[in-house]
């Protein structure tokens, strides 16, 4: 097919020669790899015309090219967009002669941070509950994710769910939620005949793990996080002296200490465990300090691409459930860079107010949060461009 090929997924420098975008006439534009540039738009503002997008397209044995969906690229700062084309492709000279193309570009541009949503210990955790040899009898000892959706599945799988192990427990199947728990009430499940299946996180593991390892070195076992998060307290539950420091005010709980080992609970922000231990130095000079960092990959991941898009929207929308401690480590992030930020848990509560005058609204969600929820989301943003 010459120039025109699709062996890598790119038309070469193919050109468009006929379209149609609402009432304006796209004159022309060029497909670059999986960057589609519009160079001209009759009234429509510049700013709105370079699209990134992935391009999904087949080429046919007669040179033509099948429609197919193009839809953004998840991180795009651009706002959705739609259209399906087929023309046929100029061996030679690589064009794509004319055919219509439909296309849709929204007054309120719409980006989803890079890194978002269900990380895989919440995936992994969800459905090991819901592999139908288990849920048909199965209790989970606490809440699995603390997300409503996530949670409302499960009830509606038949799964069946208690506060604490004091709590009646009448299947066979018992589930330890992905933050977590101490050996002894995985022991005491065990003994009281139940099935125990164990979701923690793995990267929840790592911290117990390496509290242990501390322990048995010598070390005095400090906790950065939140003392009465669920998963806080499944690292301490099994040991008989420990600190736990939720923030700077904390900090003297460590009076006379001589060498501690320093953790985090995973969905710590590190920034302010690292001035944490900072001011832990400069408060006890001698004291010896092993800290082993445990924030978790898909917490950083999150937190970076927050702190990333809040510098180019004017607006923040975090997606989460309001129990979730990660998304509003993610909340805080957007106030700390004073960009309004609202926190929903699903669409129904998204407010067309908070979006008049805005031109460019930014979305995130937690660890706990399913991508599905991020794309009711996401719809219902670009339903509320179109009315303003």
């Amino acid at each position: 097919m010459g120039t025109g090929a699709l062996g890598t997924g790119a038309l070469g420098t193919g050109a468009l020669g006929y379209g149609a975008l609402g009432t304006g006439a796209l004159r022309y534009g060029l497909f670059h790899g999986q960057r589609l540039s519009l160079s001209r738009v009759d009234g429509f503002r510049p700013s709105l015309l370079r699209i990134v997008a992935k391009l999904s397209m087949m080429s046919n044995p007669d040179g033509t090219l099948s429609g197919h969906r193009m839809q953004p690229k998840q991180g795009s700062d651009w706002v959705p967009f739609g259209g399906r084309f087929g023309s046929k492709v100029d061996s030679d000279q690589g064009k794509i002669e004319g055919r219509r193309f439909g296309l849709e570009i929204l007054d309120m541009r719409i980006t989803r941070a890079r890194a978002l949503g269900t990380c895989f210990g919440v995936r992994d955790a969800i459905d090991a509950a819901l592999s139908p040899e288990i849920s048909i009898d199965l209790t989970i000892v606490g809440q699995l994710v603390h997300n409503p959706q996530t949670v409302q599945r499960l009830h509606d799988a038949g799964v069946k769910m208690v506060s604490s192990s004091d709590d009646e427990i009448t299947t066979r199947n018992v589930m330890i939620t992905a933050h977590g728990a101490p050996a002894s009430l995985k022991k005491q499940l065990s003994d009281q005949g139940h099935i125990v299946y164990d979701a923690t996180c793995p990267l929840v593991l790592r911290v117990h793990q390496a509290v242990r390892r501390l322990v048995k070195e010598g070390w005095h076992p400090v906790v950065i996080g939140q003392r009465e998060h669920v998963e806080v307290k499944g690292i301490v539950g099994d040991l008989v002296d420990f600190t736990v420091i939720g923030d700077l005010d904390d900090l003297h709980l460590l009076e006379g200490r001589e060498r501690i080992g320093v953790v985090c609970q995973t969905t710590y922000r590190i920034r302010q465990a690292k001035e944490i231990l900072l001011q832990i130095g400069q408060r006890f000079p001698d004291i010896a300090i092993e800290f082993i960092d445990t924030v978790c990959k898909p917490t950083k991941d999150r937190q970076n691409a927050v702190d990333e898009l809040s510098e180019q929207v004017d607006v923040m929308i975090v997606v989460g459930g309001t129990n979730s401690s990660n998304t509003h480590k993610l909340l805080n992030v957007c106030r700390e860079k004073e960009v309004p930020a609202y926190h929903v848990e699903n669409d129904e509560q998204l407010e067309p107010g908070w979006f008049v005058g805005v031109e460019h609204v930014g979305i995130t969600a937690g660890t706990s949060t399913p991508h599905d929820v991020i794309d009711q989301i996401h719809a219902r943003l670009v339903q509320i461009s179109r009315q303003q």
